[in-house]
């Protein structure tokens, strides 16, 4: 029961969460993909709450570098959706931010799916009495343990740059 739970559980944040920066992304009048060649968005939802921001930092069509920070409220049923956009201006020029988190490996940033298994304690190896085999592998199933988290912070982050893009979510890097 424990594991149906949790793949549940688990299967709903991510349907809430891509809901949500859709959701985000209307009512901050962004498109649902990066339009510009030069793009990084961070989007950054604090489960179990109704706010999120958006960091997005961009190359317009004009060729001008622009950053700008959004804090976003959705609606509920004692407020309605809100909203507070910033212009960031930069220390350095904001080309030179852009290169430092394109330096960071940004592009090649895998999703966090993809090495959530390196996180697991690795466990027993138990052999399956069968007739048939059950899986790839035979008779035998490895099991591991993970811990999951379904409230605190979320991260989805989007980023494109001549012409290659890459998409990923982490949640609870800390």
């Amino acid at each position: 029961m424990k594991p149906l739970t949790f793949s549940i559980l688990f299967f709903l944040q991510i349907v809430v969460s891509a809901q949500t920066i859709s959701e985000v992304n209307y009512d901050l009048d962004l498109p649902d993909t990066l339009t510009y060649q030069s793009e990084i968005r961070v989007y950054n939802n604090i489960q179990l709450t109704n706010y999120s921001s958006v960091f997005r930092i961009f190359r317009n069509n004009s060729g001008k570098w622009k950053a700008e920070f959004y804090e976003h409220y959705a609606k509920t049923d004692e407020q309605q959706s809100w909203i507070e956009k910033q212009n960031l201006k930069a220390k350095h020029d904001i080309e030179f931010v852009f290169q430092k988190l394109l330096r960071s490996y940004i592009l090649e940033m895998p999703n966090s799916k993809e090495v959530d298994w390196k996180f697991g304690k690795r466990g027993e190896i138990e052999k399956i009495e069968e007739e048939y085999e059950i899986n790839e592998l035979g008779n035998y199933i490895f099991l591991i343990e993970k811990a999951g988290i379904t409230d605190g912070q979320n991260f989805n982050v989007w980023v494109k740059y001549k012409g290659k893009t890459n998409q990923f979510e982490y949640s609870n890097p800390e």
